[in-house]
């Protein structure tokens, strides 16, 4: 409509998660061939509605560098880059809230994001588990929205008895979790962005990630965390960090001063700019020719509309003339038309039958009138 309209607009472009289908198998279950082939059938639709969406825009946002590689990969769209912001900020400054947390002596880790498969908290079980295997004690807080229930199931299933899970937590439940937690780690597979890691960061916290997508946009590796290649270099940064207070505190503090370049401020004025400049460019367009084919459209809706009233009115004038006199002429076509007037007929020898044409919105229709006589 805005497209039609000649009205500017803006797209924001979050990234294209493909193999959402298959989100629905908790990884101790292989998906079946039939639901293979309903996923691929389904990435073509996910890739096909954003292909058309994609089509429309004066301008596209892309929310890291990572979407827009894959945007110009993908759909063959060029784009401008404006990270996002976080509300959920820490209230407190660093230092309470090392004292707060001074008696603690086994480090918290936190992972916050979405509960489903492909956030990969099963693969940060397994690394915790491995690391208490290994003499490093740590206790894991798994914080979200259960989206897929039978992944959560089959979570609580394989993890160790101090594991815990805070389902859909508030946001001040997330600020005492993150101003509590020592790590903040994510195996997510689709960081298209990684808001839990500029969250993380905002709360100078040390971060843990696997290196997919945007995560190296969000985290400086070996100076505000870690990104980790492989399970073993997961298990190797998050034993390092767990074992060494003093490179936590350090990695936080850069962590924290990189993350106030993300603010809602700038990304605001970043987005004001480009809408700025779409509405000088248009304004340099010819207002005039815009007008004249505005005009040439609205006319030929209008000859469209003039037409079709047109046509209905000598269609119904040549029925209301042409069908009654057929009615007279031709009893046999009555009783073709309405069986109810031939049982009429046969049981009255006399009288006198007319038939009237009527036409309205709903089309044609024939009353027909039968008069018995007096005896």
């Amino acid at each position: 409509a805005a497209r039609l309209a000649d009205i500017p607009n803006v797209r924001t472009y979050y990234g294209t998660q493909f193999d959402a289908y298959l989100e629905r198998f908790p990884p101790d279950q292989k998906p079946h061939i039939l639901s293979k082939i309903i996923n691929s059938f389904a990435n073509l639709a996910i890739w096909a509605n954003q292909k058309i969406m994609l089509a429309l825009p004066d301008r596209i946002i892309a929310i890291s560098q990572a979407v827009q590689k894959e945007l110009k990969k993908l759909y063959g769209k060029d784009s401008t880059v404006i990270y996002l912001g976080s509300n959920l900020k820490p209230t407190t400054s660093l230092p309470a809230e090392a004292s707060a947390k001074a008696g603690n002596q086994i480090p918290i880790v936190l992972s916050v994001s979405r509960i489903t498969p492909y956030k990969g908290f099963h693969q940060l079980l397994a690394a915790v588990k491995k690391l208490r295997r290994e003499s490093t004690s740590v206790k894991l807080i798994i914080a979200g929205s259960p989206e897929k229930k039978n992944y959560l199931t089959y979570l609580k299933k394989i993890k160790d008895p101090q594991d815990q899970f805070i389902v859909s937590p508030s946001d001040q439940t997330l600020k005492k979790l993150y101003s509590q937690c020592d790590i903040v780690a994510s195996c997510d597979r689709y960081p298209f962005f990684g808001l839990s890691l500029l969250e993380a960061a905002q709360f100078g916290k040390s971060v843990v990630a696997t290196n997919e997508l945007a995560a190296n946009e969000l985290v400086k590796h070996a100076k505000t965390g870690y990104l980790a290649n492989s399970p073993d270099e997961l298990i190797k940064y998050l034993k390092k960090l767990a074992r060494n207070s003093r490179l936590r505190q350090k990695m936080g503090q850069s962590a924290q001063k990189f993350a106030s370049s993300f603010n809602w401020n700038k990304i605001a004025t970043q987005y004001f700019q480009i809408f700025e400049s779409i509405v000088r460019k248009q304004s340099t367009k010819n207002p005039k020719l815009r007008s004249k084919i505005l005009l040439i459209l609205l006319g030929i809706l209008l000859a469209i509309i003039i037409f079709e009233i047109y046509a209905r009115v000598i269609i119904s004038k040549s029925y209301a003339q042409t069908l009654p006199s057929f009615f007279q002429e031709s009893q046999n076509s009555i009783l073709e038309l309405q069986p109810n007037v031939e049982r009429i007929l046969k049981s009255k020898k006399s009288g006198e039958f007319s038939s009237k044409v009527l036409i309205n919105s709903q089309g044609l229709r024939v009353n027909y009138d039968y008069q018995i006589p007096k005896p």
